[in-house]
């Protein structure tokens, strides 16, 4: 009998091994004594940090995979569906990038380059987060706007009704056209 992980387990199970890991790699993190400037700023971490930057990779992979299907299995794209999908998987892109250099540079960097895509990792997260909301919000407006253009039109075509209907929609057709 075979069993299959779900996704909000494989989910959690990354999510666990993370924060595992970041605990161990805290316990294990001291301060390097600085000079007036830099006190406190710098540290000396274990050699296995990199394994910290696995799980958010391995996260991330899941979360597109299940995107990918989740639209591949709908029989109707919506333009909500259709941005959410675009967004996600520039996101990804942009995120794995990020992700394994950072896995990249904890392993092999230097110690003071380690650390230095910590910053945009964070920082490509909120704006994604961002940009799909403005684009969900732009296309609801769109489809708004269309909506009361057909009604308009609809009206206009309707007040016509007393000249033939080959007339009506030709004025129709110009006011579409505008």
């Amino acid at each position: 009998m075979k069993t299959h992980l779900t996704p909000v387990q494989s989910i959690a199970g990354t999510l666990g091994a993370w924060i595992v890991l970041c605990i161990l790699i805290m316990n294990k993190t001291s301060s390097i004594p600085g000079d007036e400037i830099l006190t406190g700023c710098l540290f000396q971490i274990p050699k296995y940090s990199y394994a910290v930057w696995i799980p958010p990779v391995i996260f991330e992979t899941i979360i597109i995979a299940l995107t990918v299907y989740g639209v591949i299995r709908v029989n109707e794209r919506t333009p909500t569906l259709t941005i959410l999908a675009r967004d996600s998987i520039i996101f990804f892109v942009i995120i794995s990038v990020i992700l394994l250099s950072n896995l990249f540079l904890a392993r092999y960097g230097k110690e003071f380059i380690r650390s230095l895509l910590i910053l945009p990792c964070s920082v490509v997260t909120c704006i994604a987060a961002a940009r799909m909301t403005l684009n969900i919000r732009e296309s609801i407006t769109i489809a708004r706007e269309l909506q009361s253009r057909a009604i308009e039109l609809e009206t206009l075509s309707v007040h016509r009704s007393g000249h033939s209907t080959s007339d009506a929609h030709e004025e129709v057709l110009l006011i579409t056209a505008v």
